[in-house]
């Protein structure tokens, strides 16, 4: 059984960065999925038990958002789509908020 309280504190880290989305990343794009990218990647390290779970609920959250099986991240998806610098960071966060809230909440109902 995994310790709910990580997932508890990194849901608690990305919902922070919602609050202020342009003080963690630089202005540019590639930023943005960058540190996404290098925090997802060190929470499944810190958390390895849950790695497969992880990616599987990952897809399922992104195929909900639109972002089906795309090879590409969801940032450079968004952009393409045209949405402005906050509006990416915000929704990428999100993604990935609602990625882990969802593991939490798989994980107590687990118990």
């Amino acid at each position: 059984m995994t310790d709910q309280q990580p997932i508890q504190n990194i849901i608690n880290v990305l919902e922070s960065r919602l609050l202020r989305p342009n003080m963690y990343v630089s202005d540019d794009f590639p930023a943005i999925e960058n540190f996404l990218n290098g925090f997802s990647i060190a929470c499944r390290v810190c958390l390895a038990e849950i790695e497969n779970h992880y990616y599987r609920t990952e897809a399922q959250v992104r195929a909900e958002a639109g972002f089906y099986g795309a090879a590409l991240h969801p940032v450079t998806l968004m952009i393409e789509q045209g949405m402005e610098r906050e509006e990416v960071i915000k929704n990428a966060v999100a993604l990935e908020l609602e990625t882990w809230k969802r593991l939490l909440a798989e994980l107590s109902n687990n118990e």
